[in-house]
């Protein structure tokens, strides 16, 4: 295992800004871009720090597993009740009330 690869759960810093904080999304470009959402741990006027986006390659890995549980999209789960991710179809009201 690559202990430099950059997961879910992890502390990273930016290495441009010098922002830290923990991995929350990863997303993979069709042409090879491999983009990574930080959520900051800290406040500003009691509201908690916006998230940020950059290049995975533009980050560094701080420690990993910062939290101890992170939650995965678990797509083989017809018979049981996801509270998120990927949701089968759903029924829309023909007559939405207002």
């Amino acid at each position: 295992m690559d202990t430099n690869k950059i997961e879910l759960g992890d502390k990273v810093k930016d290495r441009i800004s010098g922002l830290d904080g923990v991995v929350v999304c990863i997303t993979y470009w069709l042409y090879g871009c491999v983009r990574v959402n930080v959520q900051p741990q800290s406040f500003k006027d009691w509201e908690p720090s916006k998230n940020f986006t950059v290049d995975m390659p533009q980050l560094e890995l701080i420690e990993k597993n910062v939290l101890s549980e992170v939650t995965t999209l678990n797509t083989n789960t017809k018979n049981e009740t996801n509270s998120c991710g990927f949701r089968e179809a759903v029924e829309l009201r023909k007559n939405p009330v207002r």
